[in-house]
């Protein structure tokens, strides 16, 4: 299975910052909302979470690919091929394919 081209993990939330622990590549993003006048619809505790979800992404695309390719190599029922299909749509989604 191909690997992503996104900037490598680990990601980390800090308040409403994704970061990278590097200093010569830029910082994923923030969610937050007043910083493009959006302010109303987001409350804190939410754009937090968002963040800490958004950090979590590159360890959950890897754990997903791990189950992917553990699946595909097991003798699983029809049941699974559900599953499967289900794991390989989202990183097919996660990495814009």
């Amino acid at each position: 299975m191909r690997r992503g081209r996104h900037t490598p993990g680990p990601w980390f939330a800090v308040g409403y910052q994704v970061e990278i622990e590097s200093e010569t590549v830029a910082d994923i993003c923030t969610t937050n909302a007043h910083l493009f006048g959006q302010g109303a619809l987001h409350d804190d505790a939410r754009a937090m979470a968002n963040a800490r979800l958004i950090a979590a992404a590159p360890e959950m695309l890897k754990m997903l690919e791990v189950a992917c390719d553990c699946l595909e190599a097991s003798n699983f029922d029809g049941e699974d091929d559900e599953v499967l299909a289900a794991i390989a749509s989202v990183i097919a989604r996660a990495k814009g394919e």
